[in-house]
């Protein structure tokens, strides 16, 4: 086995090397002038099965579309060089928001990213929650993994509520099955019931308004879920309807 992880993503590589037991394999990653780059393995992947970690988030410094096109590279430099298996270890999977057509035209953007990575010949993606679950299965052929860190909040959640009732809140009715998985998993850890709640959520021209908002808040500990924040307008809305609500008000 090789495991490599990539410049961006290389403190969460670390890590999981650790948990393994192992070091990550060498690499070298150049940048050319003129924004071109070349990434390549320092060591023999011939006849190994290859795991690569690259979570694709963008920021000011280097953006989604530069670390998916260093990964696709890497990949396809691993088969080309005579790996048995080339897996992608992707936290952040980009694209994945665009999974279906809303407006006239639309692309669907999931399903490019996904016939890119079976070109390249990587043969697994993991992701972790990814946004939706059903189509990020359903626009990859190769074998896909999508991991939850639903368990890992449920002791901050039990601190930040001290005992008290909680309700779960999806943002947008997209997010509903999302919010009661959580809900559900969490009535089991904590053993008594947990509310769940929805609001329904309009986006034009990233302002965000809602017409309808369903479930019980009132006196009671609100955790609101959602996948992507971008600007966090949305979750900022969220927070203030459910306390219009809890407080008998209704908003303008």
């Amino acid at each position: 086995m090789r495991l490599f992880a990539l410049q961006e993503s290389r403190i969460l590589g670390e890590a999981v090397a650790t948990q393994l037991g192992i070091i990550l394999d060498t690499h070298e990653e150049r940048r050319f002038d003129d924004g071109e780059h070349k990434t390549r393995p320092l060591v023999s992947v011939h006849g190994e099965d290859v795991y690569i970690i690259q979570s694709l988030g963008g920021d000011q410094t280097v953006s989604a579309n530069d670390k998916l096109c260093k990964l696709l590279f890497f990949a396809a430099a691993c088969r080309e060089n005579g790996a048995a298996q080339v897996s992608t270890i992707v936290p952040y999977l980009a694209y994945a928001r665009k999974d279906r057509q809303t407006k006239a035209r639309d692309p669907v953007t999931l399903k490019y990213v996904a016939q890119l990575f079976e070109a390249m010949g990587v043969a697994r993606v993991v992701t972790v929650d990814v946004h939706n679950v059903a189509a990020f299965q359903n626009a990859f052929r190769c074998a896909t993994i999508n991991l939850t860190s639903f368990d890992l909040f449920y002791p901050h959640i039990e601190w930040l509520v001290e005992g008290g009732p909680v309700t779960i809140l999806s943002p947008d009715a997209g997010g509903i099955k999302r919010a009661q998985l959580i809900r559900e998993s969490f009535e089991r850890v904590r053993g008594t019931p947990v509310g769940l709640a929805m609001m329904e959520k309009r986006r034009s021209e990233d302002v965000v308004t809602s017409d309808l908002f369903a479930g019980d808040v009132e006196g009671r500990c609100v955790i609101i879920v959602d996948d992507l924040i971008a600007t966090g307008t949305t979750i900022l809305h969220a927070a203030a309807i459910s306390f219009f609500v809890a407080s008998s008000f209704k908003p303008s």
